[in-house]
């Protein structure tokens, strides 16, 4: 209900949600993201399960300088 509310008439590029694991992430937000129109490819799923929280900065960066350079080709 949460996440349907955060989306609804919002104007969200990406959605990032650091997390378990992304097919996981993927199933559970699935009819949240149909009820609102999001695209489903917009969402970035990062696992982040047994991190430190260093470790999941550290993750969070990687993930959106990856989606960055894939978008710069």
């Amino acid at each position: 209900r949460y996440l349907r509310e955060l989306l609804r008439g919002a104007q969200i590029d990406e959605l990032y949600v650091a997390a378990c694991d992304p097919t996981m992430q993927r199933k559970m937000y699935r009819d949240a993201f149909d009820d609102v129109g999001f695209p489903r490819d917009k969402h970035i799923g990062i696992e982040i399960r047994n991190m430190n929280t260093q470790q999941v900065i550290e993750e969070i960066k990687k993930a959106v300088a990856q989606r960055e350079q894939s978008q710069d080709k």
